[in-house]
C-alpha cells in the first residue's frame, strides 16, 4: 500500500487549523465606550475592566468602566481634574490614574477621585504607574527632558525618590 504523504499532510494542516481557531476563540468587537480614542491602560478590579486614554481635547479622553464585558460602559472621569489619563493601576481596593496633574486615587470603583501625590514635586505629570510588591511606582516628568521614579508603600500619602 502506497501512503499519500500529500493527503496526509492536507488533513493535519486542517486538524492543526480548526484546534488552533477552537483554542483561540474569536474576538469580539465591544460597544464602545463611545468617543473612546487612544486606549492607554486596560485593567481588571473588583469585577469591573477599567479602560484609560490619553488624547487631550477631544472626546474619548478619561477613565470608562464596564461591570458586563463591554456591553456598556460608564465614564468615571467625573472629578479628576483633567481627564488626561496616561495610566491606571489598582492596589489593594483602590484604583489609581495617572494625570498631567499628578497621582489620583479611588477607593469606591471611580465614583469620586482624590490626590494622591502628597510629596510628589508640584508640576509634574506623571507618565505611568506600576504595582510591585504592594508598593505604587511613579514615573514622572518634570518637562526637563528627563524621567524620574518615586513610590509609595502608604497609598500616595508620600512618595519616595528612587531614581
Amino acid at each position: 500500500m502506497k501512503i499519500n504523504h500529500r493527503s496526509i499532510l492536507i488533513t493535519l494542516t486542517f486538524i492543526l487549523q480548526a484546534f488552533i481557531a477552537a483554542a483561540a476563540g474569536p474576538w469580539t468587537p465591544l460597544n464602545g465606550p463611545y468617543g473612546y480614542n487612544s486606549p492607554q491602560t486596560i485593567i481588571h478590579h473588583q469585577g469591573a475592566i477599567y479602560v484609560s486614554s490619553n488624547i487631550n481635547g477631544s472626546t474619548g479622553t478619561g477613565v470608562w468602566k464596564t461591570t458586563d464585558a463591554g456591553n456598556s460602559w460608564t465614564d468615571v472621569s467625573s472629578g479628576l481634574p483633567k481627564p488626561y489619563a496616561r495610566d491606571i493601576e489598582a492596589l489593594g481596593n483602590l484604583i489609581f490614574v495617572a494625570c498631567d496633574t499628578g497621582v489620583y486615587s479611588s477607593n469606591n470603583q471611580g465614583l469620586t477621585w482624590i490626590a494622591a501625590d502628597n510629596t510628589l514635586p508640584d508640576f509634574t505629570n506623571v507618565y505611568e504607574l506600576a504595582v510591585h510588591q504592594g508598593e505604587l511606582y511613579a514615573a514622572v516628568y518634570f518637562g526637563t527632558g528627563t524621567v524620574e521614579l518615586y513610590k509609595t508603600g502608604n497609598n500616595g500619602q508620600s512618595w519616595t525618590y528612587t531614581g
